[in-house]
């Protein structure tokens, strides 16, 4: 889910409630942590785990895939701008008249305090692992990209528990980790002076077995479409990357793939 918001910090939470004229839907809060992180985009990303058949975060996913086109992984929402005279991305009002969200913050987190250390160890389990997220695009696509000698932090360490069975719904994060790893990479391969004595280790504790009736398929097809529907968006400069693959921009990336992670 992305909107658009101000102020934010590494990790913040984030209280919502989502509206709307439909009694099943109408008032339904819940509490999130930014998974975007500051300064590097115009706008914010929630996750939301999305539990059970007839629960609220069900109902809302649910009501919002109705408003997407057919067979798309997601629904892009556009409103008409007077002043421009044009369609522009972004949408507030349901059709409804209601907004689909209010947002109430963000709050604090110990997120927020990652430039006061050189060092730091992030630990997360859970939906927890959205500020991990939050954390890990802060440091590596903003703060090392952008910023030359010491950086605070210099050296990270991310550790992500799960549990085997629930994998399947964070396959955006292994995404996300896959990125931040092709980035560094391609960092050290550009400007090796700037990374210098900087640290970053990513650890995975799967917790559980592997049960026999786990659906491990891959996405359907090697469409944007499909890809997009499996494993989450990718960054913009991700996607024009991809497109010039062919041409004599040289990206550097890490030598495993999603897959090799989620498998």
């Amino acid at each position: 889910m992305i909107c658009v918001a101000k102020g934010e910090k590494v990790g913040m939470l984030t209280p919502f409630s989502f509206l709307s004229s439909l009694s099943s839907l109408s008032s339904l809060s819940s509490l999130s942590s930014l998974s975007s992180p500051p300064t590097t985009e115009p706008f914010v990303t929630f996750h939301m785990r999305i539990q059970g058949e007839g629960s609220w975060t069900r109902r809302v996913k649910d009501y919002l895939t109705l408003l997407a086109p057919p067979n798309k992984p997601g629904a892009e929402l556009w409103h008409q701008d007077a002043n421009e005279g044009k369609r522009v991305k972004g949408k507030s009002t349901g059709p409804d008249g209601l907004p689909y969200f209010h947002i109430y913050g963000p709050c604090s987190a110990p997120t927020q305090h990652l430039s006061e250390y050189d060092e730091v160890m992030i630990c997360a389990s859970g939906i927890g692992v959205t500020p991990l997220s939050s954390a890990m695009k802060s440091i590596v696509f903003h703060k090392w990209k952008k910023y030359i000698g010491r950086c605070f932090p210099d050296r990270a360490h991310f550790f992500w528990c799960c549990s085997h069975r629930d994998i399947k719904s964070f396959r955006w994060f292994v995404r996300t980790i896959k990125e931040a790893e092709d980035a560094v990479v391609d960092l050290t391969q550009k400007n090796n002076d700037s990374i210098g004595a900087k640290m970053f280790h990513v650890h995975i504790f799967v917790t559980s077995y592997k049960e026999s009736n786990v659906d491990m398929t891959g996405p359907k097809s090697d469409s944007y479409d499909d890809d997009v529907a499996f494993w989450g968006r990718k960054r913009a400069i991700d996607q024009q990357a991809d497109l010039q693959s062919n041409q004599q921009v040289v990206h550097y990336g890490a030598s495993f793939t999603e897959w090799d992670l989620y498998s």
